[in-house]
């Protein structure tokens, strides 16, 4: 085979290649996580970019509880990438992008790992990075149900009705989907539902936003609400907190102080990188001269 032949077929099988990644879908079940982003003006504001984060057993122990100690990882199924090309390169200094992260078991049937009917889970805004915000209040059993329906119909609805099961995914990510505003399930169409509330229930809204400014993170507290027969109005339980930096990268840690401590940025671990080799070469310098 000569060489045009062999870069040929190398061509089409790269483009092969690309169309299966292209042609994946987003697949999404009851209980698992959605993190959703939108604009309300300039550029994107007429798409939610929706990810899935997973099962909410990704999230907690075995038993449900919030995984405690001092976890924290790389929440991957988010694409920087995807951010810029929806949201334009300066995304993270746009007051106007907003996010937040849901959840729900359903109106029938149990979670998981068992939770009861309707439990929902619902970022809140910490104000202050690293400063756990304050747990949400539930209002009723019934007010739940209500409000579960709706993210129902974000996570799991079809894509055709702006649901992000089934949606084509990205180039850049598996789990992320672009959803058209103007569908009736999007995440931005059933935040924004009720003025000044979000999903007609969390007050205020459960949005954070994207504007770092001098932050190295922006964080949302993960919380967990339950519907109980027993007790109409039982407080949110803590399970974790979501941190988003200035690259687009999120990450989960079992407490909210994990996001205090500021991260050195890549510049800054090259400087300690190169410090540190200098210092190698001084020491073996010493020594040489030494041994002579």
């Amino acid at each position: 085979m000569n060489k045009k032949c062999i870069l040929a077929a190398a061509a089409f099988s790269l483009a092969a290649a690309v169309s299966t990644v292209n042609a994946q879908t987003v697949t999404t079940n009851l209980g698992d996580l959605v993190l959703g982003f939108y604009a309300s003006s300039g550029t994107g504001a007429s798409s939610s970019l929706e990810v899935d984060l997973g099962s909410i057993t990704n999230y907690v122990d075995s038993s449900g509880n919030p995984l405690g100690g001092s976890t924290m990882f790389q929440v991957t199924n988010l694409s920087a990438t995807d951010l810029t090309a929806v949201y334009g390169s300066t995304w993270n200094t746009r007051s106007d992008l907003s996010w937040g992260i849901i959840g729900t078991v359903g109106r029938t049937g149990t979670g998981p790992l068992g939770e009861p009917v309707a439990t929902l889970w619902a970022t809140n805004a910490e104000t202050t990075a690293g400063t756990q915000s304050n747990a949400w209040l539930v209002s009723s059993s019934s007010g739940q149900k209500s409000v579960s329906s709706k993210l129902e119909s974000v996570i799991t609805a079809n894509f055709s009705a702006g649901g992000l099961n089934g949606a084509a995914a990205t180039a850049n990510s598996a789990f992320s989907a672009v959803i058209d505003n103007s569908l009736s399930n999007s995440y931005k169409n059933e935040d924004t539902s009720v003025a000044g509330t979000s999903f007609g229930y969390f007050n205020p809204s459960i949005d954070n936003f994207t504007n770092f400014g001098s932050s190295t993170w922006i964080v949302s507290d993960l919380y967990e609400l339950r519907s109980s027969t027993s007790n109409p109005k039982p407080e949110a339980v803590y399970v974790g907190s979501f941190g988003l930096n200035a690259e687009g990268q999120l990450y989960f840690a079992s407490s909210a102080s994990a996001f205090a401590t500021a991260v050195p940025e890549p510049a800054t671990y090259a400087a300690i990188i190169g410090a540190l080799s200098l210092g190698l070469v001084v020491i073996r310098r010493r020594r040489q001269a030494a041994a002579a």
